[in-house]
């Protein structure tokens, strides 16, 4: 909406679900991708933003092109988006990679797209409506078909027929239907859609569609986490710690380098010390036999206690060889 708000509703319930705030202007066009539910914004200032109603944030913000956003489309597989512009550039992308693929320029800008379910991709613009093929994986040359409306026709909107090779195109004076071959699926899966089924089948498929349905909190850009199960988280500590034993013997531990703590070692005052050091004189002479002098009285010293403690552990026959020393 112009308010930029984005509202989830569940239709099978019709409860209110989430509403988020895409904060990037105005949205005017809006498309989803039915591999994974995620929702697909085109706003006014060229972004395309990629929503989840768990989410509050997007879940990916794509710069597209330099004005509007005026036409989004994804292909069947969920692989890749196709946008136009305002500037008259219609753009492929692959949103595995959320690259760009290639690009079309067009003489307007597009008002509609659709992609068939054989991967046909139908533009209108201006009075015109044109069907590429095989043009989203590669870049197609020309187009596959052409069809001009009256000038003061403008094409509004363009839609294919699932299962059939046709092209419903809604435009000023009503509604026309063109015939592309090779638009539609020619093998039918009733497990998926079934287009003759009765309306008994129909009233069973959507009790059936009901009890299958998953929860919000499913949608998100990789759908194959749901029914995924969960790895031993014993298994994963254990490889976790084998990776980091293997990277601790291949990397060599780096010797660190000790720091010299001497301060001040390159001043003037230390360089003096260092000089003083050196120098012999009368007061460190003195001080040299003074310690010399305590040294020898403290060995005479210890000499004296060792033999006079073994003259008290000697038996009283070997006293007089004590007393003599």
């Amino acid at each position: 909406s112009k308010t930029a708000m984005l509202r989830y509703h569940d239709i099978s319930t019709g409860t209110f679900i989430a509403q988020h705030n895409t904060g990037y202007g105005s949205c005017h066009v809006m498309n989803q991708n039915y591999h994974n539910g995620v929702i697909h914004c085109g706003h006014s200032n060229g972004v395309v933003t990629m929503w989840s109603p768990t989410m509050g944030k997007c879940l990916v913000s794509m710069m597209t092109h330099r004005g509007p956003v005026s036409s989004l489309v994804i292909d069947p597989s969920g692989n890749h988006m196709v946008t136009s512009g305002q500037d008259g550039q219609v753009k492929v992308w692959d949103l595995r990679m959320f690259k760009k693929l290639h690009s079309y320029r067009t003489k307007k800008a597009v008002t509609s797209m659709d992609i068939s379910q054989r991967g046909l991709l139908a533009l209108g613009f201006g009075s015109n409506a044109t069907i590429w093929k095989d043009c989203i994986s590669i870049r197609a040359d020309q187009p596959y078909l052409k069809h001009n409306f009256n000038n003061q026709c403008q094409v509004r909107t363009l839609k294919f027929r699932p299962y059939e090779d046709l092209l419903g195109v809604g435009h000023d004076y009503g509604y026309s239907t063109l015939l592309v071959p090779g638009a539609g699926e020619p093998n039918i899966d009733t497990f998926s859609a079934n287009p003759f089924e009765t309306n008994k089948q129909r009233r069973e498929s959507e009790v059936k569609a009901l009890l299958d349905k998953l929860q919000p909190n499913t949608i998100a850009l990789n759908p194959s986490f749901v029914g995924a199960v969960d790895d031993d988280p014993n298994a994963l500590d254990k490889e976790m710690k084998e990776q980091m034993e293997e990277a601790n013997k291949d990397s060599k531990p780096k010797k660190k380098k000790e720091k010299k703590k001497t301060r001040g070692k390159n001043k003037n005052t230390r360089k003096l010390i260092n000089k003083q050091i050196n120098v012999v004189d009368r007061k460190k002479m003195r001080m040299r036999e003074k310690m010399a002098e305590d040294k020898a009285n403290e060995k005479k010293k210890s000499k004296n206690s060792l033999l006079k403690r073994e003259a008290e552990q000697a038996p009283t026959a070997l006293l007089k060889f004590y007393n003599k020393r």
